[in-house]
């Protein structure tokens, strides 16, 4: 049992290895190096990776963290200029909070597909961000709030998030009923289970997650831009494929938080990779949308991908 254990956790970390030599291999502007780099900008995917979590897991398609994260980061930066560092931290996460419980309270009220419902309130909302910056399109943060988003700092913060989220995914009947709902809403309803709550407070708590992520995300440039035209979306893209990636990793290690990490890490070698070896930005995004269908194959499949292995084990038996 624990030689399995020791094999599984092997070949889960086997994935960011393999990708990280190949890189390095590859191109001399790549290695130890860029380690620093790619581990600073795991940080955020990975925190908006546990937000999304719980939605998922339920079977939401949550689309609107990308505004949530933006909403959130011009909300802390206006409070900063009044209430300093805790301005930001207050207003990042309050406003997240509140962001989640407004997608919560539409979905449920509403009652259409949560795809639709996160479409809308991406449109809906994208325009809050633009009047709170008086149409400037951005907001500025002072040096001395910033040091919040530098090491290790950031690091910190991350890690009071992943202690959260580990307690919550492991140690609460919240997260069991998440779990059950996301395997079978129908099985769900008959053992009790009440749905629609438990739905509401995954986008609740996904909003938290959200605005810790807009907290760094504001830190690290000193400023956060108001995104129009569901130009937000795209911010959800690589936290969801390392979101899917540390899903399918469960069976290997019983462990989301490191799972997520290691989906994480991974993607960020890939781009960095790219980077290093002179790749445009153009064929980067085309990477990205093929990895990204890839993945969620993978992901929509594993069933009919476990039958197929083990059809294909009893043949060869």
């Amino acid at each position: 049992m624990f030689a399995n254990k020791i094999k599984n956790i092997m070949i889960a970390f086997s994935i960011p290895a393999i990708l990280f030599a190949v890189f390095t291999a590859l191109t001399p502007a790549f290695g130890f190096k860029s380690l620093p780099v790619i581990f600073s900008q795991s940080i955020v995917p990975t925190i908006i990776g546990f937000g999304m979590a719980f939605s998922m897991i339920a079977g939401l398609f949550e689309l609107s963290a990308g505004v949530q994260i933006v909403t959130s980061g011009v909300t802390g930066a206006l409070l900063s200029s009044v209430m300093g560092p805790w301005g930001l931290v207050v207003g990042c996460v309050l406003t997240g909070v509140l962001m989640g419980t407004l997608m919560g309270g539409v979905y449920t009220l509403v009652r259409i597909p949560s795809l639709v419902v996160s479409l809308g309130m991406v449109l809906a909302t994208e325009v809050i961000g633009l009047y709170l910056t008086n149409r400037a399109g951005y907001i500025s943060i002072k040096n001395d709030i910033s040091f919040i988003g530098s090491t290790p700092y950031n690091y910190i913060i991350a890690a009071i998030a992943a202690v959260f989220f580990y307690l919550i995914f492991n140690y609460t009947k919240f997260s069991y009923n998440v779990k059950v709902v996301g395997d079978n809403e129908l099985v769900a309803k008959t053992m009790g289970v009440n749905v629609k709550s438990t739905k509401f407070l995954a986008y609740i708590l996904g909003g938290v997650f959200f605005g810790i992520a807009a907290i760094l995300e504001v830190c690290y440039a000193n400023t956060i831009s108001v995104a129009t035209r569901m130009s937000t979306v795209a911010l959800i893209f690589k936290p969801m494929m390392g979101l899917m990636i540390g899903l399918q990793l469960m069976p290997l290690i019983n462990n989301l938080i490191v799972n997520i990490l290691i989906g994480q890490i991974s993607l960020a070698i890939i781009f960095n990779g790219l980077i290093a070896m002179g790749v445009r930005s153009t064929f980067q995004d085309v990477l990205l949308g093929f990895f990204m269908l890839v993945v969620m194959m993978v992901s929509m499949n594993k069933g009919i991908l476990k039958e197929w292995n083990r059809k294909r084990k009893a043949k060869n038996a």
